[in-house]
């Protein structure tokens, strides 16, 4: 028979057990945003690594193209490099799917040539008219925080 402590133990780590699965599986509504977010995603990084605003723009929602302009993009493209150097192409990896007042936040740790620690990427994306756009993105490290 197990001690009072052991079961205790034993039924916490079941639970954290199961915790752990249920927070893995992701609906297959969520899996069409990580799915979208993760060719877009490739293609929105690789697109500010070669200053190319056709590409990067292609799955923009139309309140972002409207503030990210070509020129905004220049600039923008610029200070990341500035800071952070380019994106190691095909470095990203999944972390986190977030959802909030209808937008779906899918999070990468990505890996820049001039930023040791790495860069976390969100791409924020929303359902419009029945097709997935990018609605936002921020990046966030060390260096982009001036640490």
């Amino acid at each position: 028979m197990l001690s009072r402590t052991a079961a205790v133990l034993l039924i916490l780590v079941i639970a954290a057990s199961i915790l752990l699965i249920s927070g893995c599986s992701t609906s297959p509504a969520d899996q069409e945003f990580i799915d979208f977010a993760d060719a877009s995603a490739e293609e929105y990084l690789v697109s500010i690594n070669e200053a190319d605003y056709e590409t990067f723009s292609k799955h923009l929602g139309k309140e972002m193209m409207e503030e990210l302009t070509e020129e905004n993009f220049y600039a923008f493209a610029d200070q990341v490099e500035g800071i952070v150097g380019n994106y190691v192409e095909e470095s990203k990896e999944f972390s986190k799917i977030q959802k909030e007042s209808g937008y779906i936040s899918v999070i990468y740790d990505t890996e820049y040539t001039e930023e040791p620690e790495g860069v976390i990427f969100t791409l924020v994306l929303q359902k419009v008219d029945g097709q997935i756009k990018i609605s936002g993105s921020w990046f966030n490290s060390p260096k982009l925080r001036g640490e």
